[in-house]
């Protein structure tokens, strides 16, 4: 019984080491080019010393002109829900 423990203790270790040094810096800076993570973004300036960067990023590939296409994409304001878009058009 107490085998089992240790062998479920190595096998969690061993799989949160491995998310921790493969795939978690990934995730972090998922999409993003070397030039978005390393610049700085709208934003950097309101919180001096983050605990956690994160820049994520996506290509959205479209002929749309002006900030229409974006309406699905970006919720706009600080206390915006999802889906609520009135006065966007």
């Amino acid at each position: 019984m107490r085998r089992r423990y240790v062998t479920s203790a190595i096998a969690i270790g061993s799989a949160t080491a491995a998310y921790i040094r493969l795939a978690r810096p990934w995730q972090l800076r998922w999409g993003a080019t070397d030039p978005e993570t390393d610049g700085p973004l709208p934003g950097d300036d309101l919180i001096a010393n983050p605990d956690l960067t994160a820049t994520r990023a996506i290509t959205v590939g479209t002929s749309c002109k002006g900030l229409r296409c974006l309406i699905h994409i970006v919720v706009p304001g600080l206390h915006a829900h999802p889906g609520w878009f009135r006065g966007w058009r």
